[in-house]
């Protein structure tokens, strides 16, 4: 019985996100345009994290950065999701990014 509530459990996972936008990198539900691409929040917080760094990012698989990216499998390999992101357009505007990292530290400063 187990099994069986596992996998309609499986199944309604999945058919929630047949509503609304999909993430171009990894297919999960997204919320919005983050570095110019519509991503889901992971996405987008990786992207983040790593996006100055992403040379140094190996394959986990010692391959050509070609690991598949799904809602499943996109924490196994960095450097195959640093790869898709940039791939679907993800980019970082400097100057757009400090502006917003400036006002959100101004608003958590003087507004809280």
């Amino acid at each position: 019985m187990a099994k069986s509530s596992t996998r309609s459990k499986a199944a309604a996972d999945t058919s929630s996100l047949n509503e609304g936008p999909i993430c171009v990198v990894c297919g999960d539900k997204a919320n919005g345009m983050h570095y110019r691409a519509l991503t889901c929040e992971g996405c987008k917080t990786f992207f983040r994290r790593n996006a100055r760094n992403h040379l140094s990012l190996k394959c986990e698989m010692g391959g050509e950065k070609s690991c598949e990216m799904d809602l499943y499998t996109r924490r196994h390999c960095a450097a195959c999701r640093m790869k898709k992101c940039l791939d679907m357009g993800m980019q970082i505007d400097s100057k757009y990014t400090i502006t917003i990292l400036t006002l959100m530290m101004w608003e958590a400063r003087y507004l809280a």
